[in-house]
C-alpha cells in the first residue's frame, strides 16, 4: 500500500468552509446580544441568550444553509 496524501473532495472542502463560515454569524449575533443587553459574556447568559430570542434561531441556521450552498458550488470544482 503506497503512503498517498489523502485529500478531501471539492465537495467536501467546499461544505466544511461553508459551514464553518456560516457558524460565525450566529456566535457573533448572540455575542451582540449579550453587550447590548449590558450582560457579562459567559456560557450562562450565551445559553440563557440563545434561548430566549427567537430571531436567534433563524440566525443559528446559517452554518447548515451555507455548507449545503457551499456544497453544491463545489460539486463543479475539479480536484
Amino acid at each position: 500500500m503506497s503512503m498517498e496524501k489523502r485529500t478531501l473532495s471539492a465537495t467536501v472542502r467546499y461544505t466544511l468552509f461553508g459551514a464553518l463560515f456560516g457558524l460565525c454569524f450566529p456566535i457573533v449575533a448572540t455575542l451582540s446580544e449579550i453587550i447590548n443587553a449590558g450582560d457579562v459574556v459567559t456560557m450562562a447568559t450565551f445559553l440563557h441568550t440563545q434561548a430566549t430570542h427567537p430571531l436567534l434561531w433563524v440566525v443559528d441556521t446559517a452554518p447548515l444553509f451555507l455548507g449545503v450552498f457551499a456544497g453544491l458550488a463545489g460539486e463543479g470544482k475539479i480536484d
